[in-house]
């Protein structure tokens, strides 16, 4: 049986911007998907996010076979986490070693650097690793609920009740992030793990959706329209129509059909590599 977890994914310049420094990837066979959003000089967001993206994917992929990640500084050892979580989480890792290193080999890319949200199916659960702002949400049943907490100035200052909610979404330092991908040798990565059940939505995006909608202009998305295409198109039609202010990401998979067809992970990862070696 097919993998029941349609995904669908757009990228849009928005209005005000000149290069897209987002990029998004996924793996149907595996369930990964990946949001970043890159910042720097010239064009170096764009290079900072796809090379991220591009690094972590590929470096799963390799990892999941050999049950090992080659970085220095591992995410540290959770036994309430599944083997795999923590396998992204480094993969995560690898990727920011690589951010920074390029930033370092290259004048004008250094300081270069992306937020970053990685998300994996695991049959009842979704492991999720993030840096920075971009965010992961579930949808279920009429609620959305974002799953995971920003590392910004904002967020600190929300964490710590210095501002309202309502401040937050006026504020002139949205921008400024405490945590990214590349500008440091290395990140701390904060992994969790969602249950997902069939209907359940799962929504990537860059914070140029955010930014431009509310949780409840969003919410009645997901509430009004139970086709992915549908609503990733819309996410991003309005965002622009708002003002489009930042360029805008949206990935949305949606948990389709019943366990008991499902393919275990093992088989998923043997189906990948098959493919692989036949349209080689």
């Amino acid at each position: 049986m097919k993998c029941p977890l349609k995904i669908v994914g757009k990228t849009d310049v928005g209005k005000n911007r000149k290069n897209n420094e987002d990029f998004f990837m996924f793996e149907p066979n595996l369930g990964l998907m990946i949001v970043a959003d890159g910042m720097g000089g010239h064009n170096s967001g764009e290079v900072a996010s796809r090379l991220a993206t591009t690094i972590c994917m590929e470096q799963f992929k390799k990892s999941i076979r050999t049950g090992h990640v080659p970085v220095f500084f591992h995410v540290p050892k959770n036994p309430d986490l599944d083997p795999r979580s923590l396998i992204l989480g480094d993969c995560v890792k690898f990727a920011n070693s690589a951010v920074y290193e390029a930033s370092q080999g290259n004048e004008e890319h250094k300081n270069m650097g992306t937020t970053f949200v990685a998300a994996l199916w695991l049959d009842n659960k979704i492991a999720v690793a993030h840096v920075g702002d971009s965010r992961l949400y579930r949808f279920r049943s009429g609620d959305l609920v974002q799953c995971t907490i920003d590392h910004s100035f904002i967020q600190e200052q929300l964490n710590k009740g210095l501002i309202t909610p309502e401040d937050a979404e006026k504020s002139d330092m949205q921008n400024l992030l405490t945590r990214s991908i590349g500008i440091e040798e290395d990140v701390k990565v904060d992994i969790t793990e969602v249950d997902i059940i069939p209907g359940d939505f799962i929504l990537l995006c860059s914070d140029g959706l955010t930014k431009m909608l509310s949780h409840e202009e969003i919410t009645d998305f997901f509430k009004s329209e139970p086709d992915p295409d549908k609503v990733v198109e819309k996410l991003v039609e309005q965002a622009n129509a708002k003002g489009g202010r930042d360029n805008v990401t949206v990935l949305v998979a949606k948990m389709e059909g019943s366990p008991i067809g499902w393919r275990s992970f093992k088989n998923r990862v043997k189906s990948m590599f098959k493919k692989k070696a036949e349209t080689n």
